[in-house]
């Protein structure tokens, strides 16, 4: 059996509840909606990373032998953004 945790939870004045930390069993409660992001302030940006993504893929497929799905030529996510 897995261990449980307890966290003192209190009431806000609005009536919701705060368990001190954002709890797993709701997280769109626990951290809220997603802010809004305009795609119209920040579309350069997105072309441009797109491109720089396509030529670094593209690079990447001709620069490595083939494999299985494509095993050899995506991104993977790290902490501090795209790597190879």
């Amino acid at each position: 059996m897995g261990s449980t945790h307890s966290v003192a939870r209190t009431a806000n004045p609005d009536g919701r509840i705060d368990a001190g930390a954002p709890h797993a069993d709701d997280p769109q409660e626990a951290f809220g909606a997603w802010p809004a992001l305009p795609v119209a302030k920040w579309e350069a940006t997105r072309d441009t990373v797109h491109l720089w993504c396509q030529i670094v893929g593209k690079t990447r497929l001709a620069l490595t032998s083939m494999q299985n799905h494509w095993w050899n030529v995506p991104f993977y996510v790290n902490s501090v953004g795209l790597t190879t």
